[in-house]
């Protein structure tokens, strides 16, 4: 007999959370939120992060049963490419909010402001500390300002240059979607919404709008290969 297939079969789930933009070496370079299912132990075994356990308790006189859950969820900085990418955890997400809210806020806010017009353009007018926030043995994120024009309109806008683990590897995004980034990370109840995303795993029907990938990649969500970032 088939065993029926159920929520305990899936390994993670990602919620897509903000498009960041299109540029450079990126296909396209997306926020996901990842709450990851299934875990190995030390000697290869899978662990899911569902178990069920009954015993007889003293204490009622009966046989009971309980529930113990085990989960890991990080954010996800993916790029399109299985080896460039940026994993943050919840101590990741702490530091990285600090950091933008003492050294990279100030470069649009208030007399710190660097950016100005000029001639009718915009242009960064005083000096600058471009910002690394390392996030393990191989893995960084630098920001720098940057002067975004769209030229198609005559158009300029204040940006932040994100360089994710490599020089060769970075995004210019707009001041505007800059803020929805820190938003999110700053109102982002980590735990919370791990816990929704879970209960929508365990919610039928299965299988919906299934596409089959044998490459070994998680959709569009590749394993970042850069750190142990999964055992973190």
């Amino acid at each position: 007999m088939a065993v029926p297939f159920t929520f305990v079969n899936y390994d993670r789930i990602s919620d897509t959370l903000l498009w960041l933009g299109k540029t450079g070496n990126f296909e396209s370079v997306v926020l996901k939120f990842c709450v990851d299912l299934v875990k190995q132990d030390i000697n290869g075994n899978e662990k899911h992060f569902h178990y069920e356990y009954k015993y007889y308790s003293k204490k009622f006189e009966r046989y009971s049963q309980s529930i113990t859950r085990n989960y890991n969820c990080y954010f996800v900085i993916n790029t399109g490419n299985e080896n460039i990418g940026a994993v943050l955890h919840m101590s990741d997400v702490q530091i990285l909010n600090l950091v933008i809210e003492s050294s990279i806020l100030p470069w649009f806010i208030g007399n710190s402001r660097i950016f100005s017009m000029k001639d009718d353009k915009m242009i960064i007018l005083k000096d600058y500390t471009e910002v690394t926030v390392p996030l393990n043995e191989r893995s960084y994120l630098r920001f720098s300002p940057v002067t975004i024009n769209f030229e198609n309109q005559n158009v300029y806008k204040e940006g932040v240059r994100l360089e994710i683990n490599d020089p060769d590897n970075c995004i210019d995004i707009t001041v505007d979607k800059f803020m929805e980034f820190v938003y999110i990370l700053r109102n982002t109840d980590m735990i919370n919404l791990a816990a929704n995303m879970i209960n929508y795993v365990k919610i039928p029907p299965y299988n919906v709008n299934l596409k089959t990938n044998n490459n070994g990649n998680f959709g569009n969500n590749q394993s970042v290969k850069v750190g142990n970032y999964f055992d973190k």
